[in-house]
């Protein structure tokens, strides 16, 4: 297992001098930055009980664009562009090919050492969401629930890191494969939103019928996964108040089923381009 200890020190290496790595984690801290404000400044909340799932993102009100889960694709995006264009860029994918080491073994390397990467900044953000509601003087309430938020963002951001991933294996340019990726998430948003519109009109009046539908398509859903699961088994959150439980439990299954599907053809994806590429 040399090759993947080398892969990874080197995959480590190159992500801790990504200017976005420090983005990662001031984004951990945030829950706890929030969470002493809202002590210090004898703010009024009026979700308590589950602060924790609030400021994590899991339960988004009024403090969404301070959460970790609120930036969950941008994250995924702005590492995966470059994870294999970067030695394209730089020149130094000769010298990684040079390597004992498989066209397939270095795609695996570079995806398991993202997936801790991901993995370790979920976990911090989640221990230090619960550290800030309680010096907020908030609740943990369904906290049980936390180590499966944390599987399924953490799933949610390698979706969007393959994408932007792919991306760059095709164009060899991360600039290139982070722009691809932001503008297939937010055209593909838009695009949904404008047919759901034209199909069966006003989403505040179609309600349930607009939520299936963005549950249900493929990159959008992958977003809304954790808030999805958090309102599947609590009964809360913002999908729950938007649509309703017994949508949220009529279609997570597939909802699921097809986020994971996405994944694994993303990866097969950027793997097969990484392998077969002339570089």
């Amino acid at each position: 297992m040399r090759w993947l200890k080398a892969i990874l020190s080197y995959e480590f290496a190159r992500m801790r001098r990504k200017k976005s790595f420090y983005l990662l984690v001031l984004l951990a801290l945030m829950p706890l930055i929030v969470g002493a404000l809202i002590r210090v400044m004898g703010w009024e909340i009026e979700e308590r009980e589950d602060l924790w799932a609030v400021l994590l993102g899991a339960n988004v009100y009024g403090a969404a664009l301070t959460t970790p889960l609120s930036f969950l694709w941008i994250v995924g995006v702005l590492f995966g562009g470059d994870l294999y264009a970067s030695e394209v860029e730089d020149k130094s994918v000769g010298l990684l090919l040079s390597k004992p080491v498989s066209r397939a073994q270095i795609v695996a390397g570079k995806l398991l050492a993202l997936t801790l990467l991901f993995a370790a900044y979920y976990v911090a953000a989640t221990l230090l969401s619960m550290a800030g509601a309680l010096l907020a003087g908030g609740g943990l309430a369904h906290a049980e629930y936390a180590p499966l938020i944390v599987a399924v963002s953490l799933a949610s951001t390698l979706a969007f890191a393959l994408l932007a991933a792919l991306l760059g294996a095709i164009s060899g340019k991360a600039t290139s494969a982070i722009l691809g990726a932001v503008a297939t998430y937010m055209g593909l948003g838009i695009a949904v939103t404008i047919v759901s519109i034209a199909v069966i009109g006003n989403p505040q009046e179609a309600g349930g019928a607009f939520t299936k539908v963005m549950m249900l398509t493929p990159i959008i859903s992958l977003a809304d996964w954790p808030l999805a699961t958090y309102a599947k088994f609590t009964g809360t959150g913002l999908l729950a108040t938007l649509a309703n439980p017994d949508l949220i439990n009529q279609y997570y299954l597939p909802m699921s089923i097809e986020a994971i599907a996405t994944i694994a053809a993303l990866f097969l994806a950027a793997k097969r381009v990484y392998e077969t590429r002339d570089f």
